[in-house]
């Protein structure tokens, strides 16, 4: 019985796993977001500067 009650418990993760694959892309894809989010705080920090020159 017990080994019975594993068997849907098993098919049920193996589809909540990402591919190796899948999770690769998932990470470089946060990895490249959080650059750009840093890039683009960096560029305002500056843009903020000139502006505040300029008024």
């Amino acid at each position: 019985m017990k080994l019975a009650s594993l068997i849907p418990c098993k098919e049920s993760l193996s589809q909540n796993v990402a591919s190796p694959e899948k999770e690769k892309r998932r990470r470089a894809a946060h990895r490249a977001k959080k650059k750009v989010n840093a890039w683009e705080e960096l560029m305002r920090g500056e843009n903020a500067g000139e502006g505040r020159e300029r008024d």
